[in-house]
């Protein structure tokens, strides 16, 4: 059973394509997101990913996605915000954390999204 949110997520979200690029003031750009299943870690097809951007604060960017996962048929869901001076952040256990550094490039989500997940799957073994 999906919680009321992803389901406001996959029914009112937008494809990836529809939402990026994200352009921050500092002239960094948001160029791709990537969902990764929660079940066997694999990249969930951008067609199958819905995105709900918003933006609370000025130039401070919120993406909540939908994911399903073609092997598992499992929905997973990520949050990430992006602050205007670059800084990336997450939802991790719950919380949210950030990168400790700027972002100097692009922000490859993507990279950052696989690198997290897959530390995640080591630390549980």
């Amino acid at each position: 059973m999906l919680s009321a949110r992803t389901t406001e997520i996959i029914e009112q979200g937008k494809s990836p394509v529809e939402v990026l690029p994200l352009h921050l003031p500092e002239g960094q750009k948001v160029t791709g997101l990537a969902v990764h299943c929660n079940e066997c870690g694999e990249q969930v097809p951008t067609e199958k990913t819905r995105i709900l951007h918003r933006t609370p604060v000025a130039d401070t960017h919120v993406l909540e996605s939908a994911g399903i996962c073609d092997e598992c048929r499992v929905v997973t869901t990520a949050y990430h915000r992006v602050m205007p001076d670059g800084r990336l952040q997450w939802v991790e256990n719950g919380r949210w954390v950030q990168t400790p550094f700027l972002q100097e490039q692009p922000i490859p989500w993507w990279d950052i999204d696989r690198r997290i997940k897959r530390t995640i799957r080591k630390l549980k073994r």
